[in-house]
């Protein structure tokens, strides 16, 4: 049976096939936080870099339960912004 770290091996070395010096975005929704940081330990052995974005089910419920026109527009604004940044990192 696998473990989590097996699936972290998997996935880091056969699935995206991280090579040294890559920078690795993790948006990753859930309450997954320990297999993240196996990713990130993984990514780490093969040299490379991570960038992560975790969203936890509780902070997705409460920005839903308060947002209104303005606030969903200032939030898209922010996504796409980030989305330029990770592109200009990689």
């Amino acid at each position: 049976m696998f473990t989590q770290q097996d699936l972290a091996r998997v996935i880091v070395n056969y699935s995206c096939d991280v090579k040294q010096g890559e920078c690795v975005y993790l948006n990753v929704f859930g309450n997954v936080e320990q297999m993240v940081e196996y990713v990130k330990q993984e990514i780490s052995l093969k040299g490379g870099k991570t960038i992560v974005r975790l969203n936890t089910y509780e902070s997705i419920i409460e920005t839903i339960r308060h947002i209104d026109e303005e606030k969903a527009y200032a939030l898209l604004k922010k996504e796409l912004a980030l989305s330029f940044l990770i592109l200009f990192l990689f």
